[in-house]
Order: structure tokens, then C-alpha cells, then sequence
């Protein structure tokens, strides 16, 4: 009795899903690293976050270029905010610097510059003078000039260096005084103890309701802010530090209030 072959058995097609997993990470790392890099202070934490959202982006991309993952346009969009982010990140961490070695540098040329100065005349004696005031002023005893004391500085070494620092940062971004005073004794930051970041800070003649304007009117130069959402931005301990009163006016001098 024959029997009939059995047709050959046919695999079942495997899905093959894409890997869409790091390009997507990528982008979102990239993109909330870009917005923070932005923002002074705070904007250290983008170091990290656009690191990593290139890495992801890249090793995205490779995956799309192998046909692993489906995304590829996401991928590229992750590169290119991750590495405009860390431009961003390079350039502050450079003004900081340079900012830390002119106030380190400047402080002792100035005081040298300061200490010589040349003779503004040289003095003449009187050719009116009669024989006795001569024979006088010749025979007078010549008393030795008393000595000249230097005035001893307003402020300790260390923070005097604070305030040269504190006057530098203020040149060109504003802060509220405890932002400037975190700035300060961070250790991401100058390392001043805190008692002397303190002390610097408060030695200074600082407007901070003008500070509070400023900070608001760079906020909006990037983003769109609500009132309520600036004020709260100004005054958080997490944003710029602002008091209440401070953060009030600042952004009630701006478009978002009005």
C-alpha cells in the first residue's frame, strides 16, 4: 500500500520590529538638553543630557542605516540638537572661565599700577627770600618726613577675590543674590565657601529688581512664558531665586504681564 509524500513543511516568517528605542531617546534627551543649555546656572545639568542624546542619536542612526530601526529622520534630529546643545555647554563653561582668570589676573596689575605714580612737581624755593629767612631756613633742623601707612584693604584677600568674581558674572547675565551666592560657593562653580560668597555678594550695590527685569526679558528672548509661569520661573529655587516681591516686578516689566 503506497502512501502520498508530505509537502515539505514551510518556516513561519519571523516579525522583525524595528529598533526605534535609542533614536527616540536620543531626540528627547537632545531637545531638553538644547532648552536648558539656554538657561544660566541650571544649564549644567545639559552636559549630561547631550552626551547621551548623541550617543543614542548616532548609534539611531547606524540601526535605520542597517535597516534595524525606522526612524531614521528622528535619529539625525537627535545628532543635530545633542551637538548644537553641547556647543552651547562648551561656550558657557568658556565664559565662565574666562571670566574666573581676568578677575584672578586683573586684580594684581591694578594694585601694582595703583602703587606708582610719578611726582606731579618738583619744589622750587622762593628767590624773594631776604638773608635772615635764608640764614634761618639753613640753619633749621631737617625733620624726617613721617612715615606713610597704606591703607589696609576694605575686605579680606579671599573676599575681595568673591567680589571681583560676583562683579564678573554680573557683566554679562543677571542673577538674583542667591543664585549669585550659589554661583559662588558651588563647587560646579567658584568653590568659595559660602560664608564668603555671602559676604562678597552683600558688599555689593546691586539692583536686584533691575536683575529680576533682565533675567525675565532672557527668558522670553528664547521662550514664550505666562505671567503666572515667569514669576514662578524668577522665584523658584530650582530657576533663578528670586524673592516674590523681586520676581513680581521683574516680570511685570515685561510683555508676558501686560
Amino acid at each position: 500500500m503506497s502512501y502520498a509524500p508530505m509537502p515539505p513543511s514551510v518556516p513561519m516568517p519571523v516579525a522583525n520590529h524595528p529598533k526605534n528605542g535609542l533614536g527616540t531617546a536620543g531626540f528627547v534627551l537632545g531637545l531638553i538638553g538644547l532648552i536648558f543649555a539656554f538657561i544660566p546656572i541650571i544649564g549644567i545639568v545639559a552636559w549630561p543630557l547631550t552626551i547621551l542624546g548623541l550617543i543614542f542619536g548616532i548609534v539611531g542612526t547606524l540601526r535605520a542605516n542597517r535597516g534595524q530601526a525606522s526612524n531614521k529622520g528622528l535619529a539625525i534630529t537627535a545628532v543635530v540638537l545633542s551637538a548644537i546643545g553641547l556647543v552651547i555647554c562648551v561656550l558657557w563653561t568658556a565664559a565662565f572661565g574666562k571670566a574666573v582668570n581676568d578677575a584672578a589676573n586683573g586684580m594684581p596689575a591694578a594694585a601694582l599700577t595703583s602703587s606708582v605714580a610719578a611726582p606731579d612737581h618738583i619744589p622750587t624755593t622762593s628767590p624773594n627770600l631776604n638773608d635772615a629767612a635764608a640764614s634761618a631756613a639753613a640753619t633749621a633742623p631737617v625733620e624726617p618726613p613721617a612715615p606713610t601707612t597704606s591703607e589696609a584693604p576694605k575686605f579680606p584677600p579671599q573676599v575681595e577675590q568673591a567680589r571681583a568674581s560676583a562683579q564678573n558674572y554680573l557683566s554679562f547675565t543677571a542673577f538674583s543674590r542667591n543664585g549669585l551666592i550659589r554661583q559662588l560657593s558651588s563647587s560646579a562653580g567658584d568653590g568659595f565657601p559660602k560664608d564668603v560668597a555671602t559676604q562678597a555678594v552683600d558688599s555689593l550695590s546691586v539692583d536686584w529688581n533691575a536683575q529680576a527685569v533682565k533675567s525675565a526679558e532672557n527668558y522670553l528672548s528664547f521662550t514664550s512664558f505666562s505671567c503666572s509661569g515667569l514669576k514662578q520661573q524668577l522665584s523658584s529655587s530650582a530657576g533663578d531665586g528670586f524673592t516674590k516681591a523681586q520676581a513680581a516686578y521683574g516680570a511685570g516689566q515685561t510683555a508676558a504681564c501686560k
